[in-house]
């Protein structure tokens, strides 16, 4: 097959007959493209869905929500174990905001060694949903020395798919783990297409544990950066507890009385911090000492069906 396509859908299912009348539209003549629906634990579903000429539909029902990052873990692994005759593999939204008409872009930019990403030029959702993530891309970068300018929309070489499947990060969320497992990567600008239908399922909870989820596979580099940070406070403070204790016993300067009592305050909750931090960091270290769990193990229990149309 020409191109397979995978594409996560939660009781979406109008937008997701949009998406393969404009996959037909920009489909090379000739050409058959293969779209695998990961059915995210749906509550609705439709009678039918037309499928154009040239495209097949097989939908991947799985026996619960678990999400949108880990429907596409499940939907790679299988692929990789079940259909052998792809090379690569297209990630994107079915709700009309990857839009098909970039998909030659990617395909264009794709050399079949890097993973080819869509990164948006702007951003078109509002002021509340635009102010988090101007935060949590800052708040990304302070702790973690990383940037992250791109999101699920992607063009997949076999062989990287091969990496992640086996690599329990790419379980809780794909671009950050992208950037962990340095799997080579480039981009392609693109703009944020209009929904197809419907609203959208991402409420302000899920925006907020999807970034939680990103922090989570840098867990390493946090708690050192929060180390470092709590030691330099600690430093500080006593350096200036010993300054107040010189200007109040040996120097002359007045000092107001409450001085040294308000540095007393600040010292003793920067040690409840850092003893806050060292305890994480031994809960952490705890769990390393168990061995990787790999998505490729487990995905098929979550796989109640598949279905094919088309």
């Amino acid at each position: 097959m020409d191109l397979v396509v995978l594409a996560p859908v939660y009781n979406d299912w109008e937008s997701l007959a949009c998406l393969m009348g404009e996959l037909a539209g920009v489909k090379p003549k000739g050409a058959h493209w293969a779209v695998y629906a990961v059915n995210d634990g749906s509550s609705q579903f439709p009678e039918t869905i037309a499928v154009p000429d040239g495209i097949s539909l097989n939908i991947l029902h799985l026996s619960m929500n678990l999400g949108h990052q880990r429907a596409i873990n499940i939907g790679l692994c299988y692929l990789l174990e079940s259909q052998p005759n792809w090379e690569r593999v297209l990630i994107m939204d079915s709700d009309g905001e990857d839009r098909p008409q970039d998909i030659a872009a990617l395909m264009e930019k794709y050399d079949g060694k890097n993973l080819v990403f869509a990164e948006r030029r702007k951003r078109s959702e509002g002021w509340a949903f635009k102010s988090f993530y101007v935060a949590y891309r800052t708040a990304f970068k302070v702790l973690t020395g990383k940037v992250i300018s791109f999101g699920n929309f992607s063009l997949v070489p076999r062989y990287a798919v091969k990496t992640m499947v086996q690599n329990a990060d790419f379980w809780n969320h794909y671009p950050g783990a992208v950037i962990k497992s340095r799997l080579p990567y480039t981009a392609v600008r693109t703009e944020r297409g209009n929904r197809y239908a419907g609203e959208s399922k991402m409420n302000f909870t899920n925006l907020i544990v999807h970034g939680l989820s990103s922090f989570s596979l840098y867990l390493d580099t946090i708690i050192v950066r929060m180390l470092m940070a709590a030691t330099a406070l600690i430093m500080v403070s006593i350096g200036g507890m010993g300054l107040v204790l010189y200007m109040k016993y040996i120097s002359k300067v007045a000092i107001p009385g409450w001085t040294s009592f308000l540095m007393a305050i600040i010292l003793n909750i920067l040690l409840t911090v850092s003893l806050f931090i060292f305890m994480i960091v031994l809960q952490h270290l705890n769990n390393r000492l168990q061995p990787p769990s790999r998505p490729l193990d487990y995905y098929k229990k979550f796989i109640e069906d598949v279905e094919v149309r088309g």
